[in-house]
């Protein structure tokens, strides 16, 4: 890409020990930047050394358990007309380009910019979250506060802009993802007991990122005590600030599991009434309907989750707090097909129930589940419903004979021989796990042909 003779975009970056990532972190912003500013808060692998490849403006910056002093530290170095706030964990694409002419085209009165951050959770990069957080600012407006989970003060007018950068910082090892929730829970245990300073909502905030890293980490037995403070400073406050929406939904999900249908409904109805344009508390609330078995709710919420979720893919820069519940696509679509199915809306059952396995493959989720549920729903069917969906049905076999389920499918053949609907033998053999079976299908099939 060619740029301008004009200084119009500097990075700044801490790092420390980011061998791993830096090539491709740094590679890929340079055509699109001015300027790369590396501070190395005390490497001892070769982080230096490749950051060097990049750029030769590189600082040190003595770490002391404090990421908005070095950040902070950071900016006095940037040159350039914006400042991009960038991680050595990120990385940027095509679709970054655009970047450059959207801020040569910005009023003077615009002093930061919200682009989206897509998360990578898994090693085969399926599961995500995505959030927009505030990451460019106009040089010299901008600062950082408090030790962990900094958060930039800035003022001015904000915008918002689609260019996507891609974080692979939640993808670890055992060791490592003991490692961060340490260092990690310390800090924040440090800043709520010793910054007396901090302002209800801003207490909140940073509860809010305690119960997340205790939910993220799984030491879940502590989270009970930080949700109870954070109910406390919402029923004072009547403020909620963006995680709070992430931090409402996975208290709701817990409760849900621990079979509070009504506790969860209500805190998730309740995320919806302050955040309408949430998708998140629709994926709670279908998991909510299932279990009782309303199937028009199940419909009507499934709907509108996916209405939110097209929003949220058009434009995420559009939404300020982590979108969770977009890795579960494929599970909400199984409910939303499901519905229809039982509802007796087989056009519309037919065109979710295709779109499962489709969305399973980009989201990475468990198929078996889903399966178990269509085949537990398949069997329950009246006869005249189950042969109208006869290519459903094959097409739920395969998947069970692909995946190796343990499943009992001679319910499927009684179903069949009891309904009328064709059989395949060729989508039943792989399912026939010795020769005998396979022995008595056929022979059940030359029967059905003779009599």
């Amino acid at each position: 890409m060619e740029k301008s003779n004009r200084c119009l975009i500097s990075v700044a970056m801490i790092t420390k020990n980011e061998e791993h990532n830096l090539d491709r972190a740094l590679g890929s912003i340079k055509p699109y930047v001015d300027e790369i500013i590396v501070v190395d808060t005390g490497s001892t692998d070769k982080s230096v050394e490749i950051a060097r490849k990049y750029t030769d403006k590189i600082y040190f910056y003595e770490w002391h358990d404090d990421f908005s002093a070095a950040r902070n530290y950071s900016l006095q170095f940037p040159t350039c007309e914006w400042v991009l706030i960038y991680d050595a964990d990120e990385e940027v694409r095509e679709d970054f380009a655009g970047i450059r002419e959207f801020l040569e085209k910005l009023p003077d009165d615009v002093n930061t910019v919200y682009l989206p951050t897509l998360n990578y959770l898994d090693w085969d990069l399926k599961k995500t979250e995505i959030a927009s957080t505030a990451r460019v600012f106009r040089n010299g407006t901008v600062k950082y506060e408090n030790i962990i989970h900094n958060q930039a003060i800035y003022k001015g007018k904000i915008v918002e802009a689609p260019f996507t950068i891609y974080h692979y910082g939640y993808i670890w090892t055992r060791k490592l993802k003991e490692k961060k929730y340490n260092r990690t829970r310390n800090l924040l245990v440090k800043l709520l007991n010793e910054k007396e300073d901090l302002n209800p909502v801003e207490r909140m905030y940073y509860l809010c990122q305690l119960y997340k890293t205790e939910s993220i980490y799984e030491y879940r037995y502590n989270k009970y005590p930080i949700i109870e403070e954070i109910y406390k400073i919402l029923d004072k406050e009547k403020k909620i600030t963006s995680i709070g929406f992430e931090v409402l939904f996975l208290h709701a999900l817990d409760l849900f599991n621990k079979g509070f249908l009504e506790m969860a409904e209500n805190l998730l109805k309740f995320n919806l009434t302050i955040n309408p344009n949430n998708p998140d508390p629709y994926y709670g609330l279908l998991g909510i309907v299932e279990a009782r078995k309303d199937y028009d709710k199940m419909i009507e919420y499934g709907e509108k989750f996916f209405k939110l979720i097209s929003e949220v893919e058009e434009h995420p820069e559009k939404f300020g707090w982590t979108i969770i519940a977009i890795k579960y696509k494929a599970s909400a679509r199984t409910l939303l097909s499901l519905g229809y199915l039982k509802n007796g809306d087989l056009e519309r059952f037919k065109k979710n129930y295709y779109l499962v396995f489709k969305e399973a493959e980009v989201t990475g989720e468990e198929i078996d589940k889903f399966i178990k549920s269509f085949a537990a729903m398949f069997l329950e069917l009246d006869d005249e419903r189950y042969k109208s969906i006869s290519d459903e049905i094959d097409r739920l076999l395969v998947e069970i004979g692909k995946l190796g389920l343990e499943m009992r499918v001679l319910d499927f053949i009684e179903k069949d021989l009891k309904t009328g609907r064709k059989i395949d033998f060729e989508v039943y053999r792989p399912l026939m796990k010795f020769e005998f079976d396979k022995l008595v299908l056929r022979k059940l099939l030359d029967y059905r042909k003779f009599s």
